[in-house]
């Protein structure tokens, strides 16, 4: 005599087991295979650099006239080049950068003023030549930045002297952080 029997409740219970685990794996594995790759910039970056950015602004304006900032080239200390180039450290405290831990290192931060026609993000790199202002130097300060992926935010701005027209008509005020 043969036994002829039907789909048992166990039988039930452990293909539906089965697939379910199956389909679980396919929804929690492909969709990553297919993702393209993260940035390595978080978005405790992105804030840093949006706040050393305002705080340049606000800082070494010119008061009154908004994105222009102090640029005294006869020997005063209170325009941008003279406390970044002098005391970069200073302006890391003060725009609230220095975030080190036991766990986490101090952001690396570049600060550069580039000339607007000469700034593009075509091509493979979005590092331009900073401008140079005779008897001061270029307008880079901070950790050199070597095309490495970093939150970056960029601000238009002029220069209360300029005699070499280095800004002309604008400038980009960049600031990276990675």
């Amino acid at each position: 005599m043969t036994r002829d029997r039907g789909q048992t409740t166990q039988d039930y219970i452990l293909g539906v087991s089965i697939m379910l685990a199956t389909v679980l794996f396919v929804f929690g594995f492909l969709p990553g295979v297919f993702e393209s790759y993260e940035s390595s910039v978080d978005g405790i970056d992105q804030e840093q650099a949006e706040r050393a950015s305002e705080y340049i602004v606000a800082e070494y304006s010119v008061p009154g006239k908004q994105n222009i900032l102090r640029n005294e080239t006869g020997g005063s200390s209170d325009d941008l080049y003279s406390n970044l180039s002098t005391d970069f450290e200073r302006f890391r405290q003060r725009a609230g950068l220095n975030t080190q831990t036991e766990r986490q290192a101090k952001p690396n931060v570049n600060v550069a003023v580039v000339n607007a026609s000469e700034f593009t993000l075509e091509g493979d790199s979005d590092i331009r030549e900073p401008v140079y202002f005779e008897g001061r130097g270029f307008y880079e300060f901070g950790d050199d930045y070597d095309n490495q992926s970093a939150a970056t935010r960029t601000r238009v701005v002029t220069f209360s002297e300029d005699p070499s027209s280095e800004c002309s008509p604008a400038c980009y005020l960049v600031v990276r952080v990675w």
